[in-house]
């Protein structure tokens, strides 16, 4: 298939010059991790590349191509889920499907760019102590939270202290890196405030929740905050329709106008079916269509009114037994079945053929963009008759049965199902017999950051995250939130990893994390997919995030 996408910087882009004036220059830089490290002395809009994804035909869009005021003040996007569809944006970072409202409604202290270099956020700078353990904040000045109160230092210790409480609460798992971290934080003034860890941690700043607003909080409580929460991002959260929808509001008050939209309402539309999302965008129902199949692609390649977005390398899709970290003595326990399981699979068949021009073959469980990443790797090779000695050597020469469960949709993973149908497909060829089991992501998610399941599991793993190494302790520390391993020596080198800010250093302790994981096949990986969206004749501009599987954020989006 010979796909044709629009590939070029909208405006208001990062390093496009509407949004590098709106950002003061940050001083006293410090390290944050790996080779970011290098990224971290730019203004906050960063110049990056000139290799933005955005819309808009074959050429720049500039200010003049979409009204001051549009005539469409909403605009509808398709997404295949909301996960748990939270509201509250501390809580939107557990999983990616629920990322749009976390990058969307939250601003945080650190700004990830679109062209993943890092800038400021609410912190307009930020240094740390010589024994690298605090890390001191000067904090934006003259912008309004959600609820109409100026931000102050107080909105960072609320939710920092937010979380350190509820940390053994399921929903903010996803911070169980930083709480182990993370000793207290102090304000200093209204602009000033500290974060201590336990440890030097060079991840502490970019990893923090984003700020809440603290009077709001204290008036309403937990329970009715999760409900209908007040941070500080360029959206608003309205109401939500549980399992149907989720509306936001723009926020006029919002202090980066770069990001100030020109329509009123935002509604993400919960569609599971990619066909009805596709049929959807073509008859005005939606504007957007996110996280689309080659075959969705294909229907909409050539029409006049809608605008493909695309994102390439975005995501690892790859197989994840559970058994391991539970170490049941199940055959995947045996490092010789793993290394069969995965050269059983002709990934490139499923490349060419079910992701026929946005997919192809990893070499690795860490992305190219990760610190310690070797492009010169040769992939696993498709082998299946020395995968059955494997097995034999290990003890299953008739083979064996496993349980193979994945979600029914997903942005980061098109077609996630048909994945899992063509990799059960080559294991029965070897003697495995694979029963799959089918969930709903807002079920299964939840299921396996709590360890429900036995056998094989399917997820992606977005490309953007690991500019720093160190998330990886998500996939293959033992208390990652979505991690199917329990390796204490691993988890020391984490450890050691967490701690370190020399970028001469880091590099070798995150390659050390790579060989590991490939040699021992702590995952199997399938296929480094592309992410493509598709937006109708509504909307103007919009840019995403590079190497970012999911929906949003929706930052940079004009409607006409």
């Amino acid at each position: 298939m010979n796909l044709r996408f629009s590939d070029v910087r909208a405006a208001g882009e990062p390093g496009g010059h509407r949004h590098r004036k709106r950002f003061r220059q940050w001083g006293a830089p410090i390290v944050l991790l790996a080779l970011v490290v290098s990224l971290l002395t730019a203004c906050g809009g960063g110049e990056g590349d000139d290799e933005g994804t955005a819309i808009g035909g074959e050429a720049n869009i500039e200010s003049s191509d979409y009204p001051e005021v549009a005539t469409n003040q909403t605009i509808t996007a398709g997404v295949s889920t909301l996960q748990e569809q939270y509201a509250d944006p501390v809580i939107a970072n557990i999983g990616g499907n629920s990322y749009p409202i976390m990058q969307s409604v939250g601003d945080p202290l650190i700004f990830r760019n679109t062209d993943n270099t890092f800038g400021p956020g609410l912190a307009e700078s930020w240094e740390t102590s010589e024994d690298g353990l605090t890390w001191t904040f000067t904090l934006r000045s003259g912008v309004k939270m959600h609820d109409g109160s100026d931000f102050t230092a107080k909105d960072v210790e609320t939710s920092v202290n937010r979380v350190l409480e509820y940390a053994d609460d399921p929903a903010f798992v996803g911070y169980a890196a930083w709480v182990a971290q993370v000793e207290s934080v102090k304000v200093l003034d209204d602009l000033h405030v500290e974060i201590t860890s336990k440890t030097p941690y060079a991840s502490l700043g970019i990893a923090a929740p984003v700020p809440i607003a603290t009077d709001y909080y204290e008036e309403v409580g937990e329970a009715e905050f999760r409900k209908q929460p007040m941070a500080a991002g360029p959206w608003m959260f309205d109401s939500q329709i549980l399992n149907d929808s989720m509306t936001l509001k723009r926020f006029d008050d919002y202090y980066d106008e770069s990001r100030i939209a020109n329509f009123e309402t935002l509604v993400l539309k919960i569609i599971p079916d990619e066909s009805t999302r596709v049929s959807s965008l073509q008859s005005g129902q939606i504007d957007m269509a996110m996280g689309l199949s080659p075959a969705s692609v294909a229907q909409l390649q050539g029409s006049a009114d809608v605008k493909l977005v695309n994102v390439p390398d975005s995501a690892i899709a790859s197989v994840y037994l559970p058994d391991l970290w539970k170490d049941n003595g199940a055959p995947a326990t045996d490092q010789k079945v793993r290394e069969a399981m995965l050269m059983a699979v002709d990934r490139e068949s499923i490349a060419n053929s079910l992701y026929a021009g946005m997919g192809h073959v990893p070499n690795s469980l860490f992305a190219s963009v990760a610190p310690g990443y070797d492009p010169d790797a040769e992939p696993v090779p498709y082998d299946p008759e020395q995968a059955k000695k494997l097995l034999e050597e290990a003890g299953y020469p008739d083979g064996f049965e496993i349980d193979f469960t994945t979600y029914s949709q997903t942005t980061v993973v098109p077609d996630v199902q048909k994945l899992v149908e063509a990799v059960a497909g080559y294991w029965e060829q070897i003697g495995i017999k694979v029963n799959i089991n089918v969930l709903d992501a807002a079920t299964y998610l939840p299921a396996v950051r709590s360890h429900s399941y036995d056998g094989a599991i399917v997820l992606g793993a977005p490309s953007l995250l690991y500019t720093d190494p160190a998330q990886y302790w998500t996939w293959f520390e033992s208390d990652g939130a979505y991690s199917t391993v329990s390796d204490p020596e691993l988890d020391k080198v984490f450890a050691e990893l967490n701690q370190q800010v020399d970028p001469d250093k880091i590099l070798p302790i995150a390659t050390e994390i790579r060989e590991t994981v490939d040699a021992q096949h702590y995952g199997l990986p399938m296929v480094n997919v592309d992410t493509v969206h598709a937006v109708g004749p509504n909307v103007a501009q919009w840019t995403t995030l590079k190497g970012n599987p999911y929906a949003g954020p929706f930052w940079y989006i004009n409607a006409k």
